[in-house]
């Protein structure tokens, strides 16, 4: 079925740009899968999906539902028919999906018409409108509002306090919807809701509700597209109801969609779990970085460290990425909802001891700006001896005279993403610029300047004005830095952490004395990182170089795409950094094969190796890659070819081993 839906997508012909403009991201069935497993809906449960496309979803819950209950086909057609509603913006996905369930259910000698459940519309507005269910599951469209039509944007931000204001994305509209109308709910967004200042206000509303999370970081598991994503549940503030409440299969006959009712969801004993507090002070956040049948582990972590103080959310707080995962072999074990106990993998749900901040340990430095870089760097030259001292002597570029300045105003500047090691921090004959500051960083006056340093300015004069759109009134003066930051005196003897601003791998900080950089310096695309106390100086370098400070910076820096994942971070993002007490180093015995890393989908050959290591046989089996299903637009011929596909492929979801992510 999952095949025929595919092969449906494929005939529709839908460009990447169009799927870009709708907002269409096919979803892999090994997710949606998950998803299902996650949410974990009962069969009283009426349960919404409010961009199924061709039924990824649909049809991954009616197998979940069917396995976990002991269905017979007959009562998961009544179930359904019942409980489960879908809707689209597009009627020929819907006439799709209501074709393929009843193709589906005819292979399995039982009659049933989904086309009852299924309503074509905006999700938004039309559609299910305001009805309301127990549970919500999908991957809502990505669309930025500003490429949507004028009429629909200001619908959208007058309905929606998520969307009143920034540069909003179509799916926090979604996301908002679905907690008005469910009890709960799961869908699968860009990881950028975690972090962008305009998803403040959803992560507001979501928060008190937020149980669990799953952040892929830079794994595309919608590949080829490279949208990064992440998985989160929102449940009731109040406990599931008791296991005397738990549910009964449905009757086998369905009754009228026009006078079904919202009903409370009930919940078989291992469904029940702890629910949040009255809001998000106190609680805590189940996290992980795969899917729970990758392996590994949900890592419990308090809110107040999941949530930092400007309002992103980041799980970098989990003190040891490694203990984050367990083999696939381990993890096919256990219910995918389960967080590990001590005796099924050495860790444990509990919280470990609580690292400290790298903003603890060391002070990190941001560097300066000019606002107009070219009207202050200095081209190459090299130093002269002059009566009033060293001086930098070049030809200037612009005015096409030679020049030299006193060294003491043209400090050595390092773009940090650029400095490679040592021996380039420390060229006395590096790239310098031309500093207008004294001693104690005033700005010198233009009647004080050096002849050469005003003739330097002088000759930029135009640019230098021309600055913020000409808005330099607040500068100290004309010929000024456009920013007073990055103005520090450290001393000779001190050791310095130079670290760059953008990374495509771990850190490799350049360990220099500030003697060693000619005296003042200047510095930009990155930061300085000093130890509060020298003696910790080792320990912090070690940290910035660790595979645990990466995995960190890899979950909450800004990915870009590229040939390479790099990722981008501030100031504050590296003093929040966990580190992990000396003492809570793992011992060698404890360590996990290296496949079984966060994302990482173990190897056969890992598989086998790390079931030996635990005394256990390997249960590896090859999988095949994902399918996948979304929304699409009309296509002559397309049932017929699909139907086809269909027929060869019903029930292959049964016969088969699940599908994997890809990596």
């Amino acid at each position: 079925m999952f095949d025929a839906i595919r092969a449906l997508d494929r005939a529709s012909a839908l460009s990447a740009g169009d799927r870009k403009r709708r907002g269409v991201v096919y979803t892999p069935v090994a997710l949606a899968q998950s998803m299902c497993e996650m949410l974990a809906p009962s069969l009283a449960e009426r349960v919404l999906e409010p961009s199924c496309g061709r039924g990824v979803f649909v049809f991954a819950l009616l197998h979940w539902q069917r396995e976990r209950h002991g269905l017979t086909w007959e009562q998961a057609a009544r179930w359904a028919e019942r409980r489960l509603f879908a809707g689209d913006l597009d009627p020929l996905a819907l006439a799709d999906l209501a074709e393929l369930w009843a193709i589906h259910f005819r292979r399995h000698g039982v009659r049933s018409d989904f086309s009852a459940n299924l309503r074509a519309g905006d999700a938004l507005f039309e559609g299910y409108g305001d009805e309301r269910f127990d549970a919500v599951l999908g991957n809502p469209p990505y669309v930025r509002i500003q490429n949507l039509p004028a009429s629909t944007r200001e619908a959208i931000r007058d309905r929606f306090s998520s969307c009143a204001k920034g540069n909003v994305d179509l799916y926090y509209a979604f996301c908002e919807k679905a907690l008005d109308v469910a009890r709960r709910v799961s869908f699968v967004v860009p990881n950028s809701l975690l972090s962008n200042a305009s998803a403040k206000a959803l992560r507001e509303k979501m928060a008190p509700r937020l149980t669990r999370l799953i952040d892929f970081g830079t794994r595309r598991i919608f590949a080829p597209a490279s949208a990064y994503a992440c998985v989160f549940l929102v449940e009731p503030l109040v406990a599931a109801p008791s296991a005397s409440e738990s549910a009964s299969p449905p009757a086998l006959a369905p009754s009228s969609p026009s006078r079904r009712s919202p009903r409370a969801s009930a919940r078989s004993p291992s469904d029940v779990r702890p629910m949040a507090n009255t809001g998000p002070k106190g609680k805590t956040i189940l996290g992980r970085f795969n899917l729970p049948e990758e392996g590994g582990v949900w890592r419990a972590l308090p809110f107040e460290a999941f949530a930092g103080r400007d309002g992103r959310w980041s799980l970098s707080s989990l003190s040891d990425p490694s203990e984050l995962s367990m083999s696939t072999a381990h993890a096919s074990r256990k219910n995918a909802n389960d967080s590990a106990s001590p005796a099924d993998s050495g860790t444990t749900a509990k919280f470990s001891a609580p690292a400290q901040r790298l903003g603890d340990l060391a002070d990190v430095f941001m560097g300066f700006g000019t606002n107009g870089d070219r009207c202050f760097l200095l081209p190459p030259g090299h130093i002269n001896a002059t009566r009033r001292g060293a001086a930098w002597a070049f030809k200037d570029p612009l005015a096409g005279v030679a020049r030299s300045i006193d060294l003491a105003l043209c400090p050595r500047v390092l773009k940090l993403t650029k400095v490679r090691d040592k021996a380039a921090a420390i060229d006395p004959l590096g790239p310098r610029i031309v500093c207008p500051y004294d001693v104690s960083w005033s700005l010198i006056p233009e009647k004080d300047l050096p002849t050469d340093a005003l003739g330097w300015f002088s000759a930029r004069r135009a640019a230098l004005l021309a600055r913020d759109k000409g808005q330099i009134d607040g500068y100290d003066g004309w010929h000024a830095f456009g920013r007073r930051q990055g103005f520090f005196d450290f001393a000779p003897a001190d050791r310095l952490l130079l670290v760059p601003a953008m990374a495509s791998s771990p850190l490799s900080p350049i360990d220099v004395r500030a003697g060693e950089l000619g005296g003042r310096f200047v510095f930009t695309s990155g930061f300085v990182v000093r130890a509060k106390n020298p003696a910790d100086t080792d320990r912090v370098a070690a940290f910035l170089r660790s595979d645990a400070c990466w995995a960190q910076l890899l979950r909450a820096g800004r990915a870009w795409t590229g040939a390479k994942d790099y990722r981008s971070f501030g100031a504050r993002l590296l003093r929040d950094l966990s580190v992990p007490a000396p003492s809570a180093a793992k011992q060698p015995g404890n360590a996990l094969p290296a496949a079984a890393q966060p994302g990482v989908q173990p190897t056969a050959s890992a598989e086998r190796r790390g079931a030996r290591e635990r005394g256990q046989a390997s249960t590896h089996s090859s999988r095949p890659r994902p399918t996948s299903a979304r929304r699409a637009p009309p296509r002559t011929n397309r049932l017929a070819k699909g139907a086809s596909s269909a027929a060869s492929t019903i029930g292959a979801s049964r016969r088969n081993p699940t599908p994997s992510l890809p990596t």
